[in-house]
């Protein structure tokens, strides 16, 4: 699902609808996080992402603009690792600094709230990526993925 999500979300792979996509989604996790015009400036996700070569903070996916990073774990039916997202917020927080980017962030998308970190870490359910990629314009190849991919995230964890 990871791998899935995150290329949708490539705008090499998928244009503007991709980016607009991404742009929503992160709208819908809250505050600070990179809009449509800092994804515009160009952006980079990359999935399994070992942040700063440990692999015990291998990140589902992470999203790279000039300023921001952003972590995202995604969670269907598992449950959190021992301290999982305190160590992915420590993770992203240190990527930052080590890349000089300014805002970093963590996502939680999964069916269930998490157990700890919870005013570190933005909480997103499967039926907003559904929600927000049927947005997306069904008239193009990649609008069209874009919303198939939405309607069958809308059950997940159900």
């Amino acid at each position: 699902m990871s791998a899935a999500l995150a290329t949708l979300w490539d705008r090499r792979r998928y244009g503007d609808e991709a980016r607009l996509f991404l742009a929503r989604f992160l709208a819908r996790a809250g505050s600070g996080f990179p809009d449509e015009t800092e994804l515009a400036d160009g952006y980079r996700v990359q999935t399994e992402h070992c942040l700063n070569g440990t692999i015990a903070d291998r990140v589902d996916i992470t999203v790279e603009t000039r300023s921001s990073i952003v972590g995202i774990e995604v969670k269907i039916y598992a449950g959190e690792g021992e301290n999982q997202l305190s160590r992915y917020v420590a993770a992203i927080r240190t990527r930052a600094q080590l890349m000089r980017r300014t805002r970093h962030k963590v996502i939680f998308l999964s069916p269930y709230p998490p157990k700890g970190e919870a005013d570190e870490v933005a909480k997103v359910d499967w039926q907003t990526v559904g929600e927000v990629a049927a947005q997306a314009d069904q008239g193009t190849r990649a609008g069209w993925l874009i919303a198939q991919f939405g309607e069958y995230c809308r059950s997940l964890g159900s």
